[in-house]
């Protein structure tokens, strides 16, 4: 059966198909179904390939036209993306189809084993697809509802009329009448049935075939029952013959007795091989109906064997999942272990930076109280001069004072001599006067008087020297004083200048030290904020880890479980079919024996 090669053709095949099923099925309707399963009547959308993957279109399409063999809520409908469902589809419609060409049209249609439904439930192959519509629609042109299937070829546009015709004469091409002799013959030994062709299975690649320890057995027995056939059909016509000649004999010479008893013996002999070609026939037409039976139950164990393909596929599926999930399992724990790592170097730069810390505070209580001594002992020595220098302004104020004590006294002395000094003027200008008076006693009075004036001098000598050297003694003093004061002023206000520069020193030493500490805390707090932040996102990410690593584990855990239980469903089944099928050779072989010895 040949199909279209290019692109564009598929495209057109496939729109043509499209609006003919779209046409045929949803007659006219444009709005979507309101029934949730999408079997029977309903707007059905067909728009491209991936619309028929599944076989609802061609379902419904076959349904309309024979509801009793392809009943619309047999298949599923909505499969998304599961390939092994629509492909289970698309093998009950092959089946049916079988059927119903066999059983109604009287039809066999070999190209049904050659259209690839793994391609179509998988890939929605345009050339796989438009293969199997030809077929479906040969056989509905062949039913006796051909008129609906007409009447929607004959709406469509006349591109897509004359591409429906091409199809139809492909799909009729393939379709071979089943003779009366063919049905009535046996299969030649050379020959097998399509039923019992090996196919291939196109997921794995695999041969599939089922080998039946009775098939030897019957085919002989076919054998020898189709030769036994031919020579009683040899037989009876050597006797049709013999018969015919003896007729002719008879009619010649009816007076002839022997020509009778010949003629009742080939009668007899005549009727024999037909009693034994009537057994021969009936057992011919036991043997065939089990052949149909083993045909039969091989197209269901073909069936069988594709479901559990498609499960095998699923469950294969399943196991390359759960491996991709160990393996994410694993590169998770690996990424929690690192994690792990991270936090615990992280714990072991909290303690490095705890003990920097610390360090750094007892530094700065080492140096603060190095300076704070340092301050104590320049303070110390600072109060010990100031001390010291008071205690020798004290001495010096009490030299001035004494000094001055001194020029008090010296000035005292002073005013006493000159009052003397006066004393003694006033004396002498009385001895004058006396003088005057008398002249008598002047020379005692000159001698007492001179002898007070030389002593009067001398004293007054004496005493103006004495003022002399206190004067001297005052003035040195005051120098001395002075030049001391202004010293002891200048140290002073040295020392206060000194005083300023550690004051200022302080100071700066103080704010220094607050800076350090505002940024040591600003440093730490960022530090630990960082810190914290980074602690919660790490424990927050091993916490969403841990749930899921848990999450995975029992996902995985289920889904081995799921697939023990399907595996041990599977070995189950396989062995109860195995079983069951054990069984119905044994009663076939009973049976055959029984039919065997009853003939005997």
């Amino acid at each position: 059966m040949s199909s279209p090669t290019t692109s564009s053709s598929l495209g057109s095949t496939i729109g043509a198909i499209c609006e003919f099923l779209s046409l045929f099925i949803n007659g006219g309707i444009n709005t979507p179904r309101n029934n949730a399963d999408g079997a029977g009547d309903g707007f059905l959308k067909i728009s491209d390939a991936s619309d028929l993957d599944d076989g609802v279109a061609f379902h419904r399409m076959l349904g309309s036209i024979d509801p009793i063999h392809f009943d619309p809520h047999s298949v599923a409908v909505n499969l998304g993306d599961n390939w092994a469902l629509k492909g289970s589809n698309l093998r009950k419609l092959i089946r049916k189809l079988e059927d119903y060409l066999y059983s109604v049209l009287n039809k066999n249609c070999q190209a049904l084993s050659s259209v690839d439904l793994s391609k179509i439930s998988r890939n929605a192959d345009p050339s796989n697809i438009i293969s199997l519509f030809e077929i479906i629609l040969a056989a509905a042109i062949s039913s006796e509802n051909r008129n609906a299937v007409v009447a929607s070829i004959m709406n469509l546009t006349p591109d897509n009329q004359a591409m429906m015709k091409v199809l139809i004469e492909r799909g009729m091409s393939t379709l071979i009448a089943n003779d009366d002799e063919q049905d009535d013959q046996l299969t030649p030994q050379n020959e097998t049935p399509s039923s019992f062709r090996s196919r291939r299975n196109s997921e794995n690649g695999e041969e599939i075939v089922f080998d039946d320890p009775n098939e030897p057995k019957l085919r002989d027995q076919l054998t020898e029952k189709t030769k036994a056939n031919d020579e009683l059909q040899s037989q009876v016509e050597q006797l049709v013959a013999e018969r015919d000649s003896l007729k002719s004999q008879l009619l010649s010479s009816a007076s002839s007795d022997r020509l009778q008893i010949l003629v009742e013996d080939l009668q007899s002999r005549l009727d024999a091989g037909r009693v034994e070609k009537d057994k021969i026939a009936s057992s011919l037409t036991a043997s065939k109906r089990s052949l149909e039976d083993l045909n039969a139950k091989y197209e269901d164990l073909l069936v069988e064997n594709g479901l559990l393909a498609d499960e095998l596929d699923v469950a294969r599926d399943k196991a390359a999942q759960l491996i991709k999930v160990e393996a994410t399992v694993q590169s998770l724990r690996r990424q929690l272990e690192a994690t792990e790592k991270r936090l615990l170097q992280a714990n072991e730069h909290e303690e490095r930076a705890n003990k920097y810390y610390m360090q750094v505070l007892k530094l700065e209580q080492a140096i603060k109280k190095t300076e704070e001594e340092a301050l104590e002992r320049d303070k110390l020595a600072a109060n010990a001069k100031e001390v010291e220098e008071k205690g020798t302004a004290a001495k010096l104020q009490e030299e001035v004072r004494q000094l001055r004590q001194a020029l008090a006294t010296a000035e005292r002395v002073k005013r006493q001599a000159e009052d003397e000094t006066k004393v003694l003027r006033e004396q002498k200008e009385a001895a004058e006067i006396i003088k005057e008076d008398g002249e008598s006693d002047a020379d005692n009075w000159s001698q007492s008087m001179n002898k007070m004036v030389v002593e009067s001098k001398e004293q007054n000598i004496r005493l103006q020297h004495e003022n002399q050297s206190l004067k001297d003694q005052v003035a040195a003093l005051q120098s001395t004083h002075e030049e001391n004061d202004a010293a002891f002023r200048a140290h002073i206000e040295d020392l206060k200048s000194q005083l300023k520069k550690r004051d200022t020193q302080i100071a700066a030493l103080a704010s220094d030290k607050a800076k350090l500490e505002s940024y040591t805390k600003k440093t730490l707090h960022k530090f630990q904020e960082k810190y914290l932040v980074a602690l919660q996102e790490c424990k927050g990410k091993l916490k969403a880890k841990h749930d899921y690593i848990q999450q995975r584990e029992a996902q995985s855990n289920m889904e081995k479980m799921a697939t023990k239980r399907e595996e041990r469903l599977l070995s189950s089944a396989i062995y109860e079919l195995g079983l069951e099928l054990i069984n119905k050779r044994l009663g076939n072989s009973g049976g055959g024996k029984t039919a065997r010895v009853a003939n005997v």
